[in-house]
């Protein structure tokens, strides 16, 4: 019988999320400030940059994410280091408690549409780098 092992099909996220947490890049987003309720900015943005760099080209992967239960693990111990938030801060957040780690697509879809600026895509000049001015919300 062999060993139980922890392990993850996503090992290059843990990576990245040791980074976040030795910078605390995650911790002072501007949004988090403005809402008491929810998922924190930095969580979505987290999320969306796992996404990114595991290669995944969908919001809706997410999930496989969340069904990833050593990620999941690793992600939460680490949250007071990734945020600078409290557990039970987290978890308070969310009108009907905390079951999931990673935010549902629904609420990705959400966020990224709420930051979305029509005018601000249409100043792009093809073949160009363009940070567009952040959206008021």
């Amino acid at each position: 019988m062999t060993p139980k092992q922890d392990t993850t099909p996503f090992g290059g996220a843990v990576a990245l999320v040791k980074i976040l947490c030795d910078r605390k890049i995650l911790h002072k987003l501007p949004g988090d400030r403005m809402r008491s309720q929810g998922w924190l900015d930095a969580q979505l943005v987290l999320s969306i940059m796992l996404l990114n760099i595991l290669g995944f080209d969908r919001v809706a992967d997410i999930d496989r994410l969340e069904e990833d239960k050593v990620l999941g693990k690793i992600v939460r111990q680490l949250e007071p280091l990734l945020f600078g938030r409290r557990h039970a801060t987290l978890s308070s957040r969310l009108r009907r408690g905390r079951t999931r780690t990673f935010p549902s697509p629904r609420a990705i879809h959400d966020w990224l549409s709420r930051r979305h600026d029509d005018a601000a895509a249409q100043a792009r000049i093809k073949g160009e780098a363009y940070i567009p001015p952040p959206a008021q919300e």
